[in-house]
């Protein structure tokens, strides 16, 4: 609520506008958890029986990558690349990058300007959203294959072919963003399946 209210004030800068929208999204999985939780014995039992510390470490990487689309977002960097897809303004490796800069998360406060990054800063925080979805792909996949193969149970295996579905769809939205120039509803969209990702 506070963050909520501090966003308005401080005219939407990036830091409490991503903190926001993490502290949003832990709140909705909390809950979820809370929900497996109440669930009978046997749910959570057959949960311990998938991939669970390989998980645990696929959900830290997600949560970065979540972090760093919201800090991509709130920087207003979703075309810092234009509209190019997977080259980043004409190039592979965005020459006019600022990687310095990029995560310099408390900028706005410490000198009371909005906190929005500069256009080189941009297009460095737009590649390192794009390079780690690579990095949240190769892991992520790698659970669901985990957690498909026939030595798990039956709701392991769903669990694991659901997230694959999400996987697909996520990163569709996020090419969907960059080619369409962020309509709306696409952004939305990314949001929101980046949210349910955790949930599988």
């Amino acid at each position: 609520a506070a963050l909520g209210m501090w966003a308005v004030k401080l005219h939407t800068m990036p830091l409490i506008v991503t903190s926001h929208l993490l502290l949003g999204l832990i709140t909705f999985w909390v809950l979820f958890g809370l929900y497996l939780r109440v669930k009978p014995d046997r749910v959570r039992l057959t949960a311990r029986q998938g991939p669970v510390s390989f998980v645990r470490f696929a959900m830290w990487i997600l949560f970065e990558q979540i972090l760093l689309g919201g800090w991509t977002s709130t920087n207003l960097a979703a075309l810092a690349c234009g509209a190019d897809f997977p080259l980043c303004n004409g190039q592979w490796m965005p020459a006019m990058a600022d990687f310095s800069s990029a995560l310099n998360f408390f900028d706005g406060l410490l000198t009371g300007n909005t906190g929005i990054l500069p256009p080189d800063a941009q297009v460095a925080v737009h590649w390192l959203h794009r390079v780690f979805a690579v990095v949240s792909f190769i892991v992520l996949s790698l659970v669901m294959l985990l957690a498909t193969s026939a030595k798990h149970p039956k709701p392991v295996r769903r669990a694991g072919l659901k997230l694959s579905i999400l996987l697909i769809v996520q990163i569709g939205l996020g090419i969907a963003i960059v080619k369409l120039t962020a309509p709306l509803w696409a952004a939305v969209l990314h949001n929101a399946f980046a949210a349910v990702m955790m949930m599988p």
